[in-house]
Order: C-alpha cells, then structure tokens, then sequence
C-alpha cells in the first residue's frame, strides 16, 4: 500500500462586503424562512365551508376544522376531555355486560351507580352528564355541568385529569382518583414480591 498524500484546498475568499456579521444575518434570515415555511405547512387555515360549529353547537359535537367540541352549552377545546364526557353514547348489547346493575339499567333506561354508567334507548353513556342530557333531565344535567365547568378548567393543566373529573375515574399521570368531583390520590400500587 502506498502512502497517500493529504494536501489542503486552499481558503476561499470572502466576497467583499461579506463580513461575519453579514453572514450571521443571512443565517439567521434562512432559518427565520425556514421556521416560517414550517409553520406555514403545519397549519392549515381553516375555511367557512369546513367549519361546522353552527351544527356542533346545537348537537353536542365536535368541529375537526375548528378543533373545538360543544357540550352542556359550553365550549370544550379539549379533544380528550370531550371524548370523555361520550356525549352521544354508543349501542350496546346487553349480553356484553358483565355487571348485573348495569343490565337491569338498560332494560330501565337507567343508571348504574356502581360503574358509572348510564343506559337511554338502548345506547350507553360513558358519563352522568351525556345521559342526564339524553334523558332530558334538566335539573341533573345543570347539576352535573359544573364538573364540566370545573374540568374545562382542569384541562389546562392536565387533559387525563379533566377527562377522568367527567367520567369518575383516575388520571394515572397525576396518580389522581376523582369520584363524585371529588379528587384524591391514587392508592399506591401494591409492591410484588419476589
């Protein structure tokens, strides 16, 4: 094998004018165009026609062109939140059901307190609050919206938490356990021995 020769290329010559200072500012300008194009493809500007808020609004849904869902007369941005609170229910088949109450429930058109669920025209409700506003039940829903009030505010600060404020159950980010709007730490789980 033969000794290769390393030779240096010789330094280009800086433009005149072309200080550092001038490079700097056309770097920063690039990136600037650069972040601006980014941003530019990842947003999509929303247009009248997409827009369904006038709909969603009077239904209890969600708009996707908006990203923002209406439940209760109130307005929820929180995708995960508004999942939460199943403001139309599903169809269920009864024999799927594992809990005795909850049977009974949606033969009732009624509710299960012990899993938190409610049954109305053979659909099941993941919260108090889609049933009561299914059952029509006015006094319980205007009940049941203040925890939707207080997981609008709850959902700034951690989406499980809102979700979990809504339908009586844990948000395991925060180890958090609501019941009732009540919020109390998860117990901690129990330690495996080996």
């Amino acid at each position: 094998m033969g000794a290769h020769a390393i030779t240096a290329r010789p330094r280009k010559e800086t433009p005149p004018g072309y200080t550092p200072d001038v490079r700097r500012l056309a770097a920063l300008a690039l990136v600037l165009l650069l972040a601006a194009l980014a941003y530019r493809s990842g947003t999509k500007p929303v247009r009248a026609a997409d827009c369904t808020c006038a709909v969603e609004r009077e239904r209890g849904g969600w708009c996707a062109a908006c990203g923002v869902g209406y439940a209760a007369g109130r307005t929820v941005r929180s995708l995960v939140l508004y999942e939460a609170l199943d403001m139309h229910g599903h169809d269920v088949d009864g024999a799927s059901l594992e809990c005795a109450s909850c049977r009974t429930a949606l033969t009732s058109d009624g509710y299960c307190s012990a899993c938190g669920r409610g049954f109305s025209g053979g659909r099941l409700y993941l919260s108090e609050l889609s049933y009561r506003l299914a059952r029509g039940d006015a006094e319980a829903v205007r009940e049941k919206a203040r925890f939707l009030d207080e997981a609008l505010v709850e959902a700034e600060r951690c989406e499980l938490c809102a979700a979990a404020l809504v339908s009586d159950g844990d948000c395991p980010s925060c180890r958090t356990s609501f019941r009732g709007g009540v919020r109390s730490p998860l117990a901690s789980p129990v330690p495996v021995r080996r």
